[in-house]
This record gives C-alpha cells, sequence and structure tokens, in this order.
C-alpha cells in the first residue's frame, strides 16, 4: 500500500489515491465487485501514519474502546467515529492499510493485525456485529468482509499459518493467502477461517466449523472440519427463531 497521488477535489475535500487498497469480491463466480481506491474528507497525519474520519484521532477511539497501534509509518485506518467499539485493537507496522464501514451494531473484542504486520490490507463494510472476532494477517495479504456481517464468540481467520513450511529444494510453500467473506454472512460460536478461504453472500458458518476453501454459492451452512455444504437454498436472520414460530 503507497500513497501514489494527493489532491483537493471542486468541494475542498482531500483525496488520497492509493494503491493496495482495492479488494475483489466474487458473486455467483462472475460478476466481481470493486471497492474504491480514494480517500475522501479530513486526514488526520499521527506519527506519519494517517488516520481518518469525520472528526477522528488515535486517542478519540483509545477512550471509546479502539486501540490503534503503528509502530511504523505509512499506515492509513478509516472508520466511521460513531462506531459502538469495546475492547478492540489494530496493529500495523508499515505500509497497512484498514477500513470499517458504519456499523448499527456493537463491535466487541474485534482484534486485527500485529505491531510487527506489514503492508496488510483489511476491508470491513458497514454494519458488521461481533462478539469476538481476531484477524491474524500475514503480511501482503488482505481480508475482505461484506456488509451486515454476524460474527460470534471466538471466531479466528487466518491468512497464513505463521510459520514456514519448506519443500525438499527449500522453497517456501506455504505463503499466505487472502480471504474473502460476503455480505450477510454468520461466522458461528469457535470457527475458523484459513488462508485461500471464499465464503459467498447469505451463508452460515456453522459452531467449531474449519473453512479451508472457496465456497462460490450464495445461501449454503458450512459446517464441519474441514467444512463442507451441508444445506443450500438457505438464510438468516438476527432475529430469535421463537419470532417466527410465533407467527404461525
Amino acid at each position: 500500500m503507497k500513497i501514489i497521488n494527493y489532491f483537493k477535489d471542486n468541494k475542498g475535500n482531500e483525496v488520497y489515491e492509493i494503491t493496495g487498497s482495492s479488494c475483489l469480491i466474487y458473486e455467483d463466480g462472475d460478476d466481481i465487485y470493486d471497492i474504491q481506491d480514494q480517500l475522501y474528507k479530513q486526514i488526520l497525519f499521527y506519527k506519519n501514519n494517517i488516520i481518518k474520519s469525520q472528526e477522528f484521532s488515535s486517542e478519540y477511539f483509545e477512550n471509546k474502546g479502539l486501540l490503534i497501534q503503528f509502530s511504523g509509518s505509512n499506515n492509513i485506518v478509516i472508520i466511521d467515529k460513531d462506531n459502538k467499539i469495546k475492547k478492540s485493537k489494530i496493529c500495523a507496522k508499515n505500509d497497512s492499510f484498514f477500513y470499517i464501514g458504519k456499523s448499527k451494531y456493537q463491535i466487541s473484542n474485534l482484534n486485527i493485525g500485529s505491531v510487527s504486520s506489514t503492508d496488510i490490507n483489511v476491508i470491513i463494510l458497514d454494519d458488521l456485529s461481533c462478539v469476538s472476532f481476531t484477524l491474524k494477517i500475514e503480511d501482503h495479504t488482505r481480508i475482505f468482509i461484506g456488509s451486515d456481517c454476524q460474527v460470534s464468540l471466538k471466531v479466528y481467520c487466518w491468512t497464513g499459518d505463521g510459520h514456514a513450511i519448506f519443500d525438499d529444494l527449500g522453497n517456501c510453500i506455504n505463503v499466505g493467502k487472502e480471504v474473502i467473506i460476503g455480505n450477510h454472512v454468520w461466522l458461528g460460536f469457535k470457527s475458523t477461517i484459513l488462508k485461500n478461504s471464499l465464503i459467498a453472500s447469505n451463508s452460515i458458518v456453522g459452531a467449531c466449523s474449519l473453512v479451508s476453501g472457496k465456497f462460490n454459492k450464495q445461501g449454503v451452512a458450512l459446517a464441519g472440519v474441514p467444512a463442507k455444504i451441508v444445506r443450500s437454498n438457505i438464510s438468516w436472520d438476527r432475529n430469535p427463531p421463537k419470532k417466527y414460530r410465533s407467527q404461525k
């Protein structure tokens, strides 16, 4: 992630164009939706990093329950200042980008990156809710999470394995890879999403499941170790089942 251009638009807004900030989500195996590469409005520089919102400072969010910790430079954080955040942390060393959209729900125990992370990219669209969600991101990889996603307790997402594995020629064979999660996805209790995984929109990951692979079909329930499709043509709602039983 590098800032490649800066200018002011016709309304006087500061605009930064950066490389490495776009992330692709695949729907039905055909259409590709691209997240925009331009950052708008008031930008605050903080120790050679950029932290942006309508009213923003690192201290402001720390007081609200989000610790932002950089050990290097050229990092960008964009987050809505009105988000309800509790016991959460964003960390990076150098050249990393973080976007968390506006959410009407509570975001608790969201932990992203580490103080040694370099060139990582995390985009979370609007209306995330989570009880505890840890994103372990290997250098030069990214995670995309769509809008209206619900994350339960003790959920983990990994873009790497943590330690290198070599073949008999000395080549590293387990480099990190991205994770893509679509819109309106429910990640169940103690589920884990591994590198190179894709979960299509309107899906459910069952409790204690291990997702490793690409699931392009929308409206499915995944469960098991490793996870597989256990039911298709489903949807889900944040309300409890009793609400719908009472309507019958």
